[in-house]
């Protein structure tokens, strides 16, 4: 079952609120129908990692038939794609670089950041 659009999108820049018309950025939206279908492709590919008849071999299948009908396939071009690609790869590295610092500040006393070096001398008075 499909979900209604106005529980696909939250409220943005330019909604009038519940009463009002939503106004949508049709980039974004695109943006996000293209990670809904590459979710579907990793959760494919997770399939066959499951048992078949088991509870998460069924829950996936869920998942992907879900998603499906949110984002059905279709042809779209490779520059929507690899711009996805590149924006899933920005975020995790960003994601990661964030986990480091935190990881860092709490092993290392908030000391800094690999490769900075330490602090430079007070002048001589």
């Amino acid at each position: 079952m499909a979900l209604p659009p106005s529980l696909l999108s939250p409220p943005g820049i330019g909604s009038a609120g519940p009463a009002g018309p939503r106004t949508g950025n049709p980039g974004a939206i695109a943006e996000g129908l293209t990670q809904v279908r590459e979710a579907v492709q990793l959760l494919q590919m997770a399939l066959s990692k499951f048992e078949v008849g088991s509870e998460p071999q069924k829950q996936v299948l869920k998942m992907i038939s879900d998603g499906s009908k949110i984002a059905p396939p279709q042809h779209e071009g490779a520059e929507i794609q690899q711009s996805t690609l590149a924006g899933l790869q920005d975020r995790a590295k960003q994601s990661q670089m964030l986990q480091q610092v935190l990881a860092s500040q709490s092993a290392g006393g908030g000391g800094p950041p690999p490769g900075q070096g330490a602090a430079p001398p007070p002048p001589a008075m």
